[in-house]
């Protein structure tokens, strides 16, 4: 319970100054609208109570990556642009496969897994300092959309 207590805290704390460090001017919009919608994806009303408590653990890594992709943003705007359009395609398959998948049934196992592998993957593109559990890469990721 004190873990979660802190991780919770940790979140909360991270989402506030991101939501924040989001109302300004950002060197790129694009990039601005892809941030304030991975937060509202990783920081909303009852979070904790839907995420696995392992999954809750690497959430302030993937908050801390968001700080690090706006400090770089402001030297770098161009490197950032082109990490974004690398990354799109599937992110935009995944959102679309997404959507029908909840209309339908609701999102399977692999979507949801995919969804983390994606916070990874901003992980290393953005944030590499921060390092991954696990190798990922957007070769590895399209590999592994073909498979779902």
């Amino acid at each position: 319970a004190r873990e979660t207590a802190r991780l919770t805290a940790e979140c909360l704390d991270h989402g506030h100054r991101l939501a924040r460090q989001l109302t300004r001017p950002l060197p790129a919009k694009d990039a601005g609208t892809d941030l304030q919608g991975q937060l509202q994806a990783l920081v909303y009303p009852g979070f904790v109570a839907r995420l696995e408590p392992a999954r809750l653990g690497h959430l302030p890594r993937y908050l801390k990556a968001m700080e690090h992709r706006l400090e770089k943003m402001t030297r770098h705007p161009q490197r950032d642009a082109q990490m974004m359009r690398s990354m799109a395609p599937l992110l935009s398959q995944w959102q679309a496969r997404c959507k029908r998948e909840i209309q339908a049934s609701g999102l399977s196992a692999g979507m949801e897994t995919f969804r983390w592998r994606l916070e990874e993957l901003r992980v290393s593109l953005f944030a590499q300092e921060l390092k991954t559990p696990e190798p990922v890469s957007i070769k590895r990721l399209e590999k592994l959309w073909a498979e779902l």
